[in-house]
């Protein structure tokens, strides 16, 4: 006998306050990747369908994103994470202005 199914799972890729599209306040939205993996015997084997949306934490809206959106919502996160890291290590008056 062979068991075999699918096993979803949720992961949190990052936080970002912005405007939500659906209740209009500033909020934090959680950028969720959605990963559903071909499982055998229990054991996940390979994805068959991700997703990625963000969810306003505010009014619980959940709206698709692209690969290309979600990237760019982490990508802008670690760079302020690095800025702050930086500010706090060395001070802002010793950075660069950004042009």
């Amino acid at each position: 006998m062979i068991i075999f199914g699918t096993r979803s799972t949720a992961i949190l890729l990052a936080m970002i306050n912005f405007v939500c599209g659906n209740c209009h306040n500033p909020a934090a939205q959680k950028v969720i990747k959605h990963v559903t993996k071909f499982t055998l015997f229990f054991i996940p084997l390979f994805p068959v369908y991700i997703k990625r949306s963000v969810t306003c934490t505010y009014c619980g809206a959940t709206a698709p994103l692209t690969k290309e959106q979600a990237d760019g919502y982490v990508e802008f996160v670690e760079n302020a994470q690095l800025e702050s890291q930086l500010d706090a290590e060395f001070g802002t008056e010793t950075r660069e202005p950004k042009a």
